[in-house]
């Protein structure tokens, strides 16, 4: 149980660190890495919804 509860606290710092390279990126318009680091952090914790208004855009900056 211990170790599982550490995994948890381990993927979502990774899901932060990924989103937080998403910031940096859509900010200096590179979007198409930006939807790289965007879906690494919903691949880690999908149930945040931040991430996915995040995707979205992204996803309509490059005009999908």
């Amino acid at each position: 149980l211990l170790l599982a509860l550490a995994g948890c606290g381990f993927a979502q710092k990774k899901a932060a660190k990924a989103a937080a390279r998403f910031d940096d990126l859509y900010a200096g318009s590179a979007y198409y890495a930006a939807r790289i680091e965007i879906n690494k952090a919903i691949a880690k914790q999908d149930d945040i919804h931040e991430y996915w208004e995040k995707l979205g855009c992204v996803q309509m900056a490059l005009g999908r």
